[in-house]
């Protein structure tokens, strides 16, 4: 996903210099915190087996969703910090 936003060059900005398409080891180990972050939201659902179960699955479903996007939005906020200011 990181060589995808880098290649469209999406969260540079004008103001900043780019500092290069190489992540470094901080930025290695925190993608696979933000995966592993994931991936436990991932395991601690599991399928509905009745019609009651499928309607409580629904409202957490919701919150599951919500949490995924919380996620996702500070990995890209850290993505761009990481992308203007490289600390090497």
């Amino acid at each position: 996903m990181r060589d995808l936003l880098t290649k469209n060059k999406v969260g540079l900005n004008q103001e900043f210099r780019f500092r290069g398409q190489e992540p470094g080891r901080l930025e290695n180990f925190s993608d696979a915190v933000f995966a592993l972050a994931i991936t436990l939201l991932l395991i601690s659902t599991s399928p509905p087996s009745s019609f009651e179960q499928v309607k409580r699955f629904a409202f957490d479903l919701i919150t599951f969703l919500l949490c995924i996007a919380l996620i996702i939005s500070i990995w890209y906020e850290h993505y761009v910090f990481f992308l203007r200011y490289g600390l090497r």
